[in-house]
């Protein structure tokens, strides 16, 4: 267990190594940081994975920390 203390604005991703193993951390960080919904990220994840050759199950869920 990690305790985190998480701002407005930020991301928290929680993916299986299909993703984290055949992408590198720089994209995942660059997608991350971009616009777009949590779900339009995810699916973009999942894309990058795919197209690095993943050989194994793409798991993604993109967190969005909202203000208030």
């Amino acid at each position: 267990m990690q305790e985190l203390e998480l701002r407005p604005g930020d991301r928290l991703l929680l993916c299986s190594d299909g993703l984290h193993c055949f992408t590198p951390e720089e994209e995942i960080r660059r997608v991350l940081a971009g616009d777009g919904t949590p779900e339009a990220i995810a699916h973009e994840l999942v894309e990058l994975a795919l197209r690095g050759e993943a050989r194994d199950n793409i798991a993604v869920v993109v967190i969005a920390v909202d203000g208030g």
